[in-house]
């Protein structure tokens, strides 16, 4: 079930790095500060969609922080 949810969110993560693209390159010539923003939550957007596709695609679990791995481990022992 995790893999599915980190596979169907990853798959939206990278159609709203695609809407960001859309909207960078629509707007760099009329207002900069808003492309510049736009770029930034697509990269954002396209980093954390890596992250989860490939999670999904190999079954590992997606940890957030370091040290969260012992933590997990710590509470079902």
């Amino acid at each position: 079930m995790e893999r599915l949810a980190y596979g169907v969110l990853g798959t939206f993560l990278m159609v709203v790095f695609l809407g960001g693209l859309a909207m960078v390159l629509l707007s760099w010539s009329a207002d900069l500060a808003f492309g510049l923003f736009s770029l930034l939550l697509s990269a954002l957007a396209l980093a954390l969609a890596y992250r989860m596709l490939i999670a999904a695609a190999t079954g590992r679990r997606l940890y957030w922080w370091p040290g969260q791995r012992e933590y997990d481990e710590s509470k079902t022992h």
